[in-house]
This record gives C-alpha cells, sequence and structure tokens, in this order.
C-alpha cells in the first residue's frame, strides 16, 4: 500500500510539472476558491455578476470574481477537467503571457456579451419581465467556451481552420461545434448560463489570439523576471505568418500574403538555393555516377564539356521548406 501510494504520488508529481504556468495558477485559483466556498469562508453569492449587480449595484469588481467561483463540487470539476484539456495547447503555442491575457479578456467579453441583452430587454421591459436581469453567474465556462471555439476554429499558429468535429457519431463543422455543444449542455443542466456560453463562442470570434498580439506583448513585458524564470513558464513564441491564407480563408484585418519571402526560415532557404546556383554555374563539381561511387580522375559526362579533377568539391544541395499548417489536436470539452 505504502509503495503504490508513493508510485501515485510521484506520478501526479510529475503529470503536474508538465502543465505550464497560467494552466497551473488558474486551477489552484479556482480549487482554492471552491474549498473556500466549501468550508464556509466565502459564498457564492459574494462573488457571482449578472446585469442587476455590475450595472444595477456598481459591483463591477465582481466581473473579476465570477470566473473563479463554482455552484458546486461537479460544476467546478467539470470546468478544471475542460481546462486541463483547453488551455495547455493554448498556452504552450501563445505563450504563458498569451494564456493569461487570453483567459482575462475572454472572462470579461463573455459576461459582457451575456449582461448587454439582459439590460437591453430590462429597460424596454421593466425589471419584473426579465429574468435574466436578476440572474448571477459564476464559473470558468465562459472562458472554456472560448477556448474551445478557438480549438475548433483555428490552429496551432492561430490561423483558421476548416476542420470538423464528431459528435455521436456525426461530422459536425468546426465553427457549429462548440454552439451545438452549448446547446447539449442547456439540455442536460437547466442551470447552465447559457447567456455566458455563447458570450465565450463570440468572444473567441471577435478576438482571436492574432487580434491580441499587441496586447500580449505589452502585458509580457510587464511581467517580473522572477516569474519569467520560473520552469513552467512558457515564453511567447514568434507570431505566426500574418494574414496566411488557410481553406477556410483568411483574417480580414490583415492584407499580406503567406508567400514564403514572408517567412525567415523560407529566406534563408531561398539564399542557399541562390548560392548553390551560382557555384553551379562556376567551375565543375564532382558527381556520383549512376551506380552510387564517385567518379574517377579524369572521368567525363556525356554533355559537360569538362574533365573532373580530384580537387573538386560537391555542391550543396539546395535547402527545402515546406510551411505547413499544423492541426489542432483533437481535446474534448
Amino acid at each position: 500500500m505504502e509503495l503504490n501510494a508513493a508510485n501515485a504520488k510521484a506520478q501526479l508529481r510529475s503529470w503536474w510539472v508538465t502543465l505550464p504556468l497560467a494552466t497551473q495558477v488558474v486551477f489552484v485559483v479556482c480549487a482554492a476558491v471552491y474549498a473556500f466556498e466549501a468550508v464556509g469562508l466565502t459564498a457564492v453569492t459574494t462573488g457571482c455578476s449578472g446585469a442587476a449587480s455590475v450595472l444595477g449595484k456598481w459591483k463591477v469588481w465582481r466581473l473579476a470574481t465570477s470566473p473563479i467561483y463554482h455552484a458546486g463540487l461537479l460544476h467546478v470539476a467539470l470546468n478544471l477537467m475542460a481546462l486541463l484539456s483547453l488551455l495547455p495547447p493554448i498556452e504552450r503555442s501563445h505563450g504563458t503571457s498569451g494564456a493569461f491575457c487570453i483567459a482575462a479578456i475572454y472572462a470579461l467579453l463573455a459576461q459582457f456579451f451575456a449582461i448587454l441583452p439582459a439590460t437591453v430587454l430590462h429597460v424596454l421591459l421593466g425589471i419584473d419581465h426579465v429574468v435574466e436581469w436578476r440572474s448571477c453567474y459564476v464559473g470558468l465556462s465562459g472562458v472554456l467556451f472560448g477556448l474551445l471555439t478557438l480549438e475548433c476554429t483555428t490552429d496551432a499558429t492561430g490561423l483558421l481552420s476548416t476542420s470538423r468535429r464528431q459528435l455521436c457519431g456525426v461530422a459536425i463543422p468546426g465553427r457549429a461545434y462548440p454552439w451545438v455543444l452549448a446547446c447539449l449542455l442547456q439540455l442536460l443542466f437547466h442551470d447552465a448560463a447559457f447567456a455566458v456560453h455563447a458570450g465565450g463562442i463570440l468572444a473567441a470570434q471577435v478576438a482571436p489570439p492574432l487580434a491580441l498580439r499587441k496586447t500580449i506583448t505589452a502585458f509580457d513585458g510587464c511581467l517580473p523576471a522572477a516569474m519569467k524564470s520560473v520552469a513552467s513558464f512558457v515564453p511567447a513564441n514568434r507570431a505566426p505568418l500574418s494574414g496566411a491564407q488557410t481553406a477556410g480563408g483568411s483574417w480580414p484585418w490583415r492584407s499580406q500574403s503567406a508567400s514564403p519571402a514572408n517567412h525567415p526560415a523560407a529566406a534563408a532557404a531561398a539564399a542557399a538555393t541562390n548560392r548553390s546556383a551560382s557555384l553551379r554555374s562556376g567551375s565543375p563539381r564532382a558527381r556520383s555516377t549512376s551506380s552510387g561511387r564517385p567518379p574517377a580522375a579524369g572521368e567525363t559526362f556525356p554533355g559537360s564539356g569538362h574533365r573532373l579533377g580530384t580537387g573538386d568539391v560537391a555542391p550543396a544541395a539546395p535547402a527545402q521548406v515546406e510551411i505547413d499548417v499544423v492541426p489542432p489536436s483533437h481535446k474534448t470539452a
């Protein structure tokens, strides 16, 4: 028993250290807040957000506390499992600072899109006719649906993708998959906040990572050096090709094409190819025969008009670079 417990503890520790920093922080914060709820140190009603509390009572700070509060053990367990599936790929692609920015912005936008229609209906119909005005939202699901939308509609570099998802054996387009899942969850859990789920989907569509590059760069510059020295910190990677087009289309705010000349590796390969071409146009070079053996001194090749010597140097093969779109890994929400 002691050996099994030690092995399980070692495996848990090795699994935990493989998680990137932002995922660890969000996981610990949500779990700690729920632990405080369980022992009675805080309550859901003190951290939830909604149109009546944020706009009616001007408790704007609840926009920051609502995502880390949860309304039960099943709620927090499902959200944390989805977090471990969705956030690490985003963080490894856009860095720890990018993951923090994306999660924070999606949390705010999801609540904004949920509160806006409730406020409009409240102004038009009155408080007694609008249930959503008095609703109070908690949970990380708005951020999770935003991350799921990125997973289904973009590739690992943040560019558009036309991948499909399987649900009960039915292939669903990536753009429609989050909406179908939100509707199914609403049927299974009648207390689910569909407005926040839909807000998270809209947040990912209006603010993809490519549109947040300047914000991510600015936030990364504000992080202390002590945080960047942590082993699990993922530095921000170089931004992908600007405006690169995929089968799904192109980003409307970019006008450059995804030609190899715009990629640093492709430019270096082109330079190497030019150098090898200039070498071939100069003095004769040694070549291999059809049998694979090196040519003997004085041996000639038909049509070359040159006699090969032993001091010639073989040219370097032209470098070839393929710019492929990496498909996103398939994960469950």
